[in-house]
């Protein structure tokens, strides 16, 4: 089995700082992405339940900078993955998705895995554009996987239900935080990452879907709302009407 499990080294949003209302993308540090990490530990408990040989998992990363990916995608491999690629990329979703798929497109696969979104930016497109672009089926917002006789059994988890669904394979499917508790990496598995086969690769030309034209921090202006009450009853009547108006409750 070879399952295919898709990385991003996301913008780690909990350090992005501002310059004049700017977002200084540059020098964020980046990580991978917390829910792929959720999808890399699948694929990785899905080949420790059948062995080494039966199953294979292959990294594909899409970077604009694949010297600052580097770090990540050993981490990958760290984890428990055999190969891995970086495809210099990250224009947007449909050049992104058409790339990981001309990369997928070289080899025989059955399972795609990734997060059902990114920390930087919570599309949820690049798993079902990924599976368009193959023409293949695909799950999302899965909580619990099983790999079943050529196929898989898969429990999504949606607004008001659970889903349970069986798909063959090939497949795609995108998974929620809730299906496991990601793994550290230990520091001989850490060592033994960098022997692991990695290569870099150009993305070829396509189409780009997206221009950004613009990009700015959300605006933070404090509204100095003021309760005048001596009586506590008052002011907290005072306070839920104020909450009210402005959309807060």
């Amino acid at each position: 089995m070879k399952i295919v499990a898709l990385i991003k080294d996301a913008i780690d949003v909990s350090q992005l700082k501002t310059r004049e209302e700017v977002p200084i993308i540059e020098e964020t540090p980046r990580k991978m992405s917390d829910l792929d990490r959720n999808a890399l530990e699948e694929a990785v408990r899905i080949k420790e339940k059948f062995g080494d040989k039966e199953v294979k998992i292959k990294v594909i990363n899409v970077t604009d900078d694949p010297e600052k990916a580097r770090q990540i995608v050993l981490e990958a491999l760290a984890m428990g993955a055999d190969e891995a690629v970086s495809i210099k990329g990250k224009r947007d979703h449909l050049f992104d998705s058409k790339a990981i798929a001309d990369e997928i497109r070289k080899e025989e696969f059955d399972l795609i895995i990734c997060g059902d979104s990114s920390v930087d930016s919570y599309s949820s497109q690049m798993g079902p554009r990924v599976a368009e672009e193959l023409g293949i089926p695909v799950v999302t917002y899965v909580n619990k996987l099983e790999v079943l006789d050529g196929k898989i059994k898969a429990e999504r988890s949606l607004e008001d239900y659970y889903e349970i669904v069986e798909v063959e394979f090939p497949a795609l499917v995108t998974v929620t935080r809730e299906i496991n508790e990601p793994r550290f990496p230990a520091v001989l598995q850490i060592m033994r990452a960098s022997r692991k086969p990695y290569s870099v690769k150009e993305a070829e030309e396509g189409e780009i879907g997206l221009e950004i034209l613009d990009l700015k921090a959300p605006e933070m202006k404090r509204k100095n709302l003021l309760i005048k009450k001596e009586n506590l009853e008052e002011a907290v009547k005072e306070l839920i009407e104020l909450l009210r108006r402005e959309g807060a409750i």
